[in-house]
């Protein structure tokens, strides 16, 4: 009994000092805690990426739609029928060779209508004196020099009679009698010279009437007879067949779309930039295109044009404005117009160009800025840039390869903060 009494005395400082050093291990746990939570509270996690060398592309992408280089689309001129059609689409023609008959009821008509027509004002011009002057502009040009003579003999007379009246060796009967035929001498030429003038112009006018008479006989006798031309129907130039929209027995109008012929050698693509973009554009730039007719299939091609003057056009969107380039593609016989096609044009290329992700990019201020990650704090770096592709884009000046930057930054990332990833 003794012995048991003085066990559990012995006993009871142990469970003490086991119970007293979970105490301090909890306090100690939870001072650490807070110390840990004291030292971390304004850390900001991020994530980064490394600024770093690659092989940078510049591509402008734009749609357009496929065309013949060289083409001619031939019309009607006239009112028929076709009686024919001789070639087929995709068949090479040369200049010259007939590609359809067209009948035209009154060509023959119209010819010798047009003739008749000429005819009548060649003839009344040949009426008309040599120098193109009618009788009355003679008649009236004769009277004239007659007055024009006597009014010059009328003023010299009364001039040396003036003298002698003044000397008193006239009477003043017979000077009036100077005087007055001096009057009517001066009156004749003012009215021989109104007339000469009045038959100049109606002259003038005559001759310009009958020459504009002529003229437009001369004119209206050529489309007659270019008109009766489309009776055969000839190439007037070297190419393939590209469309024929009519077939035999269609009756036609004037201006109806009768055949299409192409050079299928080389195609061009017609395409519209956006504004910010067009400032890149240069003569001899690489372009890939694809059509979605071909999904397998790249086409290589060059920039040949480009506008110089932009273009503005007003969509359900707003107003948009654009330059138009175009690009030359060497025909493949795959690749054919008036496909859709879309353009990756490479306007630019640096092989070692120091890059950062898009989403690292920050524009505050009016300047393009990134967070770099400088002995654990976030410091904001302005930077210039240059060119890019989809995702990265190149770094001028500002970085230096090997440094982190921070994509996609939080809103309360503050110059300064620290930072873990």
């Amino acid at each position: 009994m003794e012995n048991e009494i003085v066990q559990e005395k012995k006993g009871f400082p142990l469970r003490k000092t086991i119970i007293i050093g979970l105490v301090v291990l909890l306090l100690g746990s939870m001072i650490g805690l807070n110390i840990y939570r004291a030292n971390n509270k304004d850390v900001v996690k991020v994530q980064t990426a490394e600024v770093k060398t690659k092989a940078l592309v510049e591509n402008v992408l734009a749609s357009g739609k496929v065309s013949a280089l060289e083409k001619e689309s031939i019309y009607s001129r006239v009112t028929g029928s076709i009686i024919w059609v001789n070639v087929k689409m995709g068949q090479e023609v040369k200049p010259g060779q007939v590609l359809m008959e067209i009948d035209i009821p009154d060509a023959q008509q119209r010819i010798m209508q047009a003739r008749s027509t000429f005819a009548a004002a060649e003839a009344a011009m040949l009426k008309t004196p040599g120098d193109g002057r009618s009788n009355d502009l003679v008649d009236a040009q004769a009277l004239y020099d007659k007055a024009e003579n006597d009014f010059a003999l009328a003023k010299e007379k009364l001039k040396r009679n003036q003298s002698l009246f003044d000397a008193g060796a006239i009477s003043a009967s017979d000077m009036e009698a100077v005087q007055s035929a001096y009057d009517l001498a001066n009156s004749e030429y003012k009215r021989a010279q109104g007339n000469l003038n009045a038959a100049r112009n109606g002259s003038s006018a005559t001759l310009n009437s009958l020459q504009a008479s002529l003229e437009a006989a001369r004119e209206a006798l050529k489309v007659a007879e270019k008109d009766a031309e489309q009776h055969e129907l000839k190439a007037t130039m070297a190419g393939k067949v590209l469309s024929i929209p009519v077939e035999k027995g269609d009756m036609i109008a004037p201006n109806t779309l009768l055949i299409s012929i192409g050079q299928l050698s080389t195609l061009k693509v017609k395409a519209d930039i956006a504004e910010g973009d067009a400032g890149k554009m240069k003569i001899g730039q690489s372009v890939n295109i694809t059509a979605a007719a071909l999904p397998d299939q790249i086409f290589k091609g060059k920039v040949t044009e480009v506008g110089l003057e932009a273009v503005s056009k007003t969509k359900s969107q707003g107003e948009s404005t654009s330059v138009p380039v175009v690009v030359n593609v060497k025909g493949s016989g795959h690749l054919r117009p008036g496909y859709n096609v879309d353009l990756k044009i490479r306007t630019a290329e640096d092989k070692k160009a120091l890059v950062v992700p898009f989403e690292a990019l920050v524009e505050k201020n009016g300047k393009t800025s990134v967070w770099v990650i400088r002995d654990g704090k976030a410091r904001l770096q302005n930077i210039k840039t240059g060119i890019s592709d989809s995702t990265h884009i190149q770094v001028i000046r500002g970085l230096k390869q090997g440094e982190k930057v921070v994509v996609n930054p939080s809103s309360n990332l503050k110059d300064g903060s620290v930072v873990k990833t």
